[in-house]
């Protein structure tokens, strides 16, 4: 799934964008560059510096109730 939506992703951005900016092009070789099938730990890393060339800001982790 990870994987599909990366290529989904890269082929809408790729379709929009008529001039390649130098974020656009760093979203292409994050997007194509990650093996999208390791594991969630890993991923983090990509996926938290597409947000800024995004312009999405980031999720707030909520904190777990553990003690619950």
């Amino acid at each position: 799934i990870r994987r599909n939506t990366a290529d989904q992703l890269y082929l809408a951005l790729t379709g929009s964008v008529e001039e390649p900016t130098e974020e656009s092009l760093e979203v292409e070789e994050i997007l194509t560059n990650t093996d999208w099938n390791d594991p969630i730990p890993r991923l983090k890393e990509a996926r938290n510096n597409l947000y800024p060339l995004l312009g999405i800001k980031p999720p707030v982790s909520k904190p777990s109730n553990l003690n619950n």
